[in-house]
């Protein structure tokens, strides 16, 4: 049966390599508080979690950081030369084979989701409707954009595709952000389109609810920033590409100011997405002015995390951690009403290092 193959080729590794983590999670969970205390103190910690906008990103946070661990193991599950015979499933109808890896990443996502379950029925139980269907929807985009990545990985490593861009071809003509843009459309389609799904949808449902009376964006901005930081899985494959097929860029006598207009241009049209959502909802429920500055960090965000991988490139991993000092000074500024000076502070930063860069 095929999905008792995926769980022994996959589930059941994924938890015996990392028992000792979920021991350590254990134990800061359920060690730390005596029995008889467990429920009051889980319970304070949910209602916690619920009402305090910093906590709850912190554990978006964290969720996001345990999904893409799961995405690795199955990357390096599906890729792996010891399980050549899993690209046999490309021969299923590939809505099965999406049903197949769906129940797999559940399975593997099981310890948040479960978690996620339990901080959905407190919601629920405190009469916070909104609240936890938001995190059950979260939940849900989390695993469905973990089974279409891992579907994408499937099917082009079974079937050896190559999609490569013809970057010769009327070259001198083009500018360099539609390079870049190619690349995104034709090879990053799906992680693209995972990105912008929970994006868009996240910030229509959170802003649509807005009112007047009860007009507060620090959990929008906070969904938002979790998005931007996705990005930056984005900006890392488009360094790869620029040190591997676009070389010749770097010897081109141009100054460094249009250099960095060529990445302001693409990154401007890679939030467009949701710059239309934010278009749609002004002025009402979202005032223009929040709108604009909705926009203005994201892009300056994206900005300032390619001018660092420019400058100093590194793994995905390590680049990712070094986002996150990005994203707690930027929340920061939502919760002192300072965004405004951070974007520019950014934008700022921004113009120095590739200002530093000079040709």
């Amino acid at each position: 049966m095929v999905i008792h193959i995926l769980l022994k080729s996959i589930v059941r590794p994924f938890y015996r390599q990392n028992a000792g983590f979920f021991f350590f999670l254990f134990l800061v969970f359920f060690g730390v508080v005596a029995p008889s205390r467990q429920l009051a103190y889980h319970y304070t910690l949910i209602t916690g979690l619920l009402t305090t906008p910093a906590f709850l990103a912190i554990v978006l946070l964290a969720w996001l950081l345990y999904a893409g661990k799961c995405i690795r193991w199955m990357a390096d599950t599906l890729t792996g030369p010891s399980f050549g015979f899993l690209n046999e499933l490309i021969r299923l109808p590939p809505v099965q084979v999406f049903f197949l890896l769906t129940l797999v990443q559940s399975l593997l996502f099981f310890p948040v989701g479960g978690y996620a379950a339990v901080v959905t029925g407190v919601a629920f139980y405190k009469g916070w409707l909104i609240k936890g269907a938001i995190i059950q929807v979260i939940i849900t985009l989390i695993v469905m954009v973990q089974s279409f990545l891992s579907q994408y990985l499937l099917y082009k490593h079974g079937r050896r595709l190559a999609i490569h861009i013809d970057w010769s071809e009327k070259w001198e003509a083009a500018s360099y952000w539609t390079w870049l843009l190619r690349y995104i459309i034709q090879e990053e389609k799906i992680l693209f389109g995972g990105i912008k799904l929970f994006g868009c949808l996240m910030l229509y449902l959170l802003l649509r609810g807005q009112t007047r009376t009860d007009y507060d964006l620090r959990m929008p901005f906070l969904v938002y920033s979790l998005s931007l930081f996705g990005h930056g899985v984005l900006i890392h494959r488009c360094r790869e590409l620029e040190e591997t097929r676009l070389l010749f860029y770097r010897g081109l006598p141009l100054p460094w100011i249009r250099r960095l207009g060529q990445y302001a241009v693409f990154y401007l049209l890679l939030l467009l997405p949701e710059m239309i959502v934010l278009g749609w909802l002004a002025p009402d429920p979202v005032r223009w002015a929040d709108a604009i500055v909705f926009a203005l960090s994201g892009w300056s965000v994206l900005l300032l995390m390619n001018s660092w991988m420019q400058t100093a490139p590194c793994r995905m991993l390590n680049f990712l951690k070094r986002n996150l000092g990005v994203f707690g000074i930027l929340y920061a500024g939502v919760l002192s009403g300072t965004l405004v000076i951070v974007s520019g502070m950014f934008l700022l930063i921004t113009i120095g290092i590739s200002g530093s860069k000079k040709s």
